[in-house]
């Protein structure tokens, strides 16, 4: 679904346009599964919002996408997927980072059958066949340069070694590398944070074999499948500071293509996280978040009987609502109304027009659903 929401500044009842405040304000904001963009204007504040994943590197925002690679055959299937990223002002894209695997076991077939050809992109797969290796990429969260990601591999392709895999990883956005810990921290942190993982897992596996109840016997026959990779992990930011979250993956037929979260881990960041901290909040509980500028504090409120928050801006002691946005509310990027800003403003209205059919600014909530804009290819 998307939708461009629009919403006045909230009164009681809606102010005269001699008793509105001026306001100049504008953000992009990730939250839940979207990303919205806020902008003030004469009558309200515009809120754009777009099933999308943005990341902003050095200074220039970078939309986030899956673009699928296909080397089937008549009687094999093939699928991969790639992990691209598009400049905003530019349009241009490059690819950050794809799993070989598929590639590689897509050539090895056709040297096994050099009389098969690969399929057309109008071209379908015979009934009978059996033969696939494919991989499912889910982005997770960008992290400053750092991106999530959930992967899955699943080989059932013959003489290859029948495979179920799912792992998680971080990807530098800049070298498309898969990530470690001595990336992300000190060399004094990396031994410690490794430490800490692996009695978290030892503890996590324990505490499967010690369950009693019957619905604990069957995790407690498979637990030990399960093994600790010290790359299977994601990133979170978390105030001034960075954990990661470990995932032990399962291995052999009971546990394939199944993850054990394992806990969290506390790291020392470096320089990457100190440039990023701007985007997280001044501060925050279970229930408020506060992101402090010079003329306007943006205040997110959860509400407890739904998994939503509601945007407040405070300015000048005066609090005006902004709307709604799905929990959890994870970072903002602050844009001004100078000429270095204006032109990704300009570029970042384009990208969510892609997702809304038109713009309404009225003095309530107005929500306009359009069917899903289909995959991005570079």
């Amino acid at each position: 679904m998307r939708f461009l929401l629009a919403v006045g500044l909230l009164a009681a009842c809606a102010p005269t346009s001699e008793q509105s405040p001026r306001i100049d304000a504008a953000f992009v904001l990730a939250a839940g599964d979207s990303t919205f963009l806020v902008e003030s204007g004469p009558r309200g504040f515009e809120v754009s919002r777009a099933p999308i994943l943005l990341a902003r590197l050095d200074g220039r925002f970078e939309e986030l996408y899956i673009v699928d690679r296909d080397y089937s055959f008549p009687r094999a299937l093939f699928v991969s997927q790639a992990v691209y990223r598009r400049d905003l002002l530019t349009g241009d894209s490059t690819l950050v980072w794809e799993d070989p695997e598929v590639a590689r076991i897509a050539a090895r077939y056709q040297q096994q059958h050099p009389g098969e050809r690969p399929l057309g992109p109008d071209e379908e797969m015979l009934d009978d066949s059996t033969t696939q290796a494919t991989t499912d990429t889910e982005l997770l969260d960008a992290v400053g340069p750092w991106l999530n990601i959930e992967f899955h591999l699943d080989v059932d392709a013959s003489p290859e070694p029948h495979t179920h895999l799912s792992l998680r990883r971080v990807i530098n956005l800049r070298s498309g590398h898969v990530a470690s810990l001595a990336d992300l921290t000190d060399s004094a942190s990396v031994p410690v944070a490794l430490a800490a993982g692996e009695r978290l897992f030892r503890e996590a596996r324990d505490s499967v074999r010690r369950a009693t109840d019957a619905r604990a016997a069957r995790a407690r026959e498979v637990v030990g499948a399960f093994r600790f990779d010290p790359a299977s992990f994601e990133l979170v930011d978390l105030d001034s500071s960075a954990v990661v979250s470990f995932f032990a993956a399962g291995h052999g037929a009971s546990t394939a293509g199944y993850v054990l979260p394992v806990g969290d881990v506390p790291l020392r960041p470096t320089g990457w996280l100190r440039d990023y901290r701007d985007t997280r909040p001044a501060s925050f509980d279970s229930t408020r978040m506060e992101w402090r500028d010079t003329a306007w504090t943006l205040v997110a409120t959860g509400q407890a009987d739904r998994a939503t928050a509601t945007l407040s801006l405070v300015v000048n002691g005066a609090r005006h609502t902004i709307t709604e946005v799905p929990m959890p509310v994870r970072r903002l990027y602050r844009l001004s109304s100078s000429s270095t800003d204006l032109p990704w403003r300009q570029a970042l209205r384009r990208a969510f027009a892609e997702w809304a059919s038109d713009a309404v600014v009225a003095p309530t909530a107005f929500i306009r659903t359009t069917s899903p804009r289909s995959q991005g290819t570079p």
